[in-house]
């Protein structure tokens, strides 16, 4: 048994190493151990092929992005997701239609918008998006609709904003922020005056600070990390904005809009 199946047969991240270091001579061990009944091992596995950027690896990736353990399929994406520009529309739409776990399916949705695509392939997310049962996954389709510029999408993952509460804009602000189309500024723009808690903040890191960060606070970064405007303050998160620092933004975004 070679040094690196027995790595990632004992779970050691170390195989990863040991993977790079042979490059493509070890896919096809690597593609073989993705059969193994142990999730564990074939995420070691995916970690391994994640090291080595060529066509048969990322192949071997992609059908993993439709394993039938979740854990196991997010890991495929992740590493996927290392190599965007190699990445292939049509492949991601065969793994997207084939995934029976819908954290997966949402982030196949996701990478697929951030991927060149034809008409035909449009049709088929839509068509896979329309179709979609699971909320978590069709929120992700419609977002990655939603960045191509469809109308419909569009205005469905709208009302999902306008639907969203408290920390539920949490991952609705970063999916706008994905989007990133000139309308989001405006949908985010409405939130600055959202002061619902969104995400706690470690008070042991910063016991003197307020517990939570709030909505409008994530959507002020948002914004100006979107239109790279100029503030007069410092603007890394985490952190709770002022009411001056918030009415900046607002001054700001419409200006952005317009130009």
């Amino acid at each position: 048994m070679s040094d690196l199946t027995t790595a990632v047969l004992d779970g050691d991240l170390r195989a990863s190493a040991i993977a790079r270091e042979q490059g493509s001579v070890a896919v096809p061990e690597l593609t073989r151990l993705l059969g193994n009944p142990d999730p564990w091992v074939r995420i070691v596995a995916v970690r391994s092929l994640g090291e080595l950027p060529q066509p048969p690896a990322l192949a071997a990736l992609l059908l993993t992005a439709a394993d039938a353990d979740g854990m196991v399929a997010r890991e495929a994406i992740e590493q996927l997701e290392r190599y965007p520009d190699q990445l292939e529309a049509g492949r991601l739409l065969a793994a997207l239609e084939r995934a029976p776990d819908p954290t997966a399916r949402r982030l196949l949705s996701l990478a697929l918008g951030r991927t060149p695509v034809s008409d035909e392939d449009l049709a088929r997310l839509a068509a896979r998006c329309q179709g979609e049962r699971v909320e978590e996954a069709k929120t992700g389709c419609l977002a990655a609709l939603a960045r191509t510029g469809n109308p419909d999408a569009q205005a469905a993952f709208g009302r999902r904003v306008d639907a969203a509460r408290g920390r539920e804009r949490v991952e609705i602000i970063r999916l706008l922020e994905y989007i990133g189309r000139r309308w989001v500024i405006d949908t985010l723009s409405g939130m600055l005056d959202d002061q619902d808690d969104a995400i706690f903040l470690n008070l042991e890191i910063a016991p003197d600070q307020p517990r939570f960060m709030r909505v409008c606070d994530l959507a002020a970064g948002a914004i100006i990390r979107m239109t790279r405007a100029q503030v007069s303050f410092a603007a890394a998160l985490p952190t709770r904005y002022s009411a001056a620092q918030l009415d900046e933004v607002r001054r700001i975004a419409p200006s952005l809009l317009r130009e």
